[in-house]
């Protein structure tokens, strides 16, 4: 009891600690002096803006598609939701896998009942797994082997279609007994909720656009950084590249996807002849500036309520 309690209370710094590592690892099965030289020597003048445009813009995007999902409540303002897409950003620094969207239950929890924001989650984390599970076949079929593309469509598959099944027709009269009763309660209205957002086709249609229009704006991010670096890449195998990676990294294994990002994307890239050194310094410029965008909303959060509580005070006296 007391081994299990030691490791949740240090399961992050654990994920960090592992992540780390393994980018460790993968920096050093290549060659590190390379890319050492790489990276100090980056054209960092245009890595920096593009990066942080980039992140500005994929948070925007996501706030909107959520927007899109909501509009049909007819409570809230987009203003509101991309306040909290700014936030969760933080989240998802610390949270491993893709969990840190989660903190959309909290956030706007005054707003929207917990049904109706845990069904626009779901459905939201639904579309984005669907596009990237399609990207990322294509690419491992590609890339790697149609065999097991196939065989990987086919377990995900069934997941899916089991999951969704208990979502809607798994008989409620026995969730009442079963270990998600608390779960249910907590989120009374859940499927009721999932239903009218599922009807909902032109909020989920507009979802839809906007996570393929990410996934587009990532693959010409990415194809920018690696130009700039001296190599040239089909936007079309980034993008299979990065759904692969980023498929990857819903495993909560590190903070971040970070080494696992790094190990699958370099493995990838690899494949078609791209230097394993400069896909590495990209990578790792990418997380340096978002780490540097991540700073900025963080003085933004706490930086400007302090400063009108100053301005207030001072007005007063």
């Amino acid at each position: 009891m007391k081994t299990s309690s030691f490791i949740n209370q240090y399961k992050k710094l654990f994920q960090l600690s592992f992540g780390i590592i393994l980018l460790g690892v993968v920096i050093l099965s290549y060659d590190p002096s390379t890319f050492y030289q790489l990276f100090i020597t980056a054209p960092f003048y245009y890595l920096i803006p593009c990066f942080l445009i980039y992140y500005f813009l994929m948070a925007l995007i996501w706030a909107a598609g959520v927007y899109l999902l909501l509009r049909r409540i007819k409570k809230g303002t987009i203003k509101k939701i991309i306040t909290s897409s700014f936030k969760l950003q933080l989240i998802a620094v610390i949270t491993p896998g893709r969990l840190g969207d989660i903190g959309l239950l909290y956030y706007l929890k005054k707003m929207y009942t917990s049904g109706q924001l845990s069904a626009i989650f779901f459905i939201d984390k639904l579309i984005t797994l669907g596009v990237n599970v399609a990207l990322s076949i294509i690419g491992i079929g590609i890339f790697l082997s149609w065999k097991y593309a196939i065989t990987i469509s086919f377990l995900l598959l069934a997941i899916f279609f089991s999951i969704i099944w208990f979502l809607f027709k798994f008989p409620q009269k026995f969730i009442q007994w079963v270990f998600l009763k608390k779960i249910i309660i907590y989120l009374q209205g859940f499927r009721t909720e999932l239903h009218a957002t599922t009807r909902d086709i032109k909020g989920v249609a507009g979802n839809l656009l906007l996570t393929i229009i990410r996934y587009i704006l990532s693959g010409i991010c990415a194809l920018l950084a690696l130009l700039w670096f001296g190599e040239q890449v089909a936007l079309s195998d980034i993008i299979l590249i990065q759904a692969v990676a980023q498929l990857a990294t819903f495993i909560p294994l590190t903070t971040m996807g970070l080494g696992i990002t790094e190990a699958v994307s370099v493995s990838l890239f690899s494949k078609i002849g791209i230097t394993s050194e400069i896909v590495l310094a990209a990578l790792l410029w990418s997380r340096a500036v978002y780490l540097m965008f991540i700073a900025g909303i963080y003085l933004c959060w706490i930086g400007i309520p302090l400063f009108s509580k100053i301005i207030n005070r001072s007005n007063y006296k």
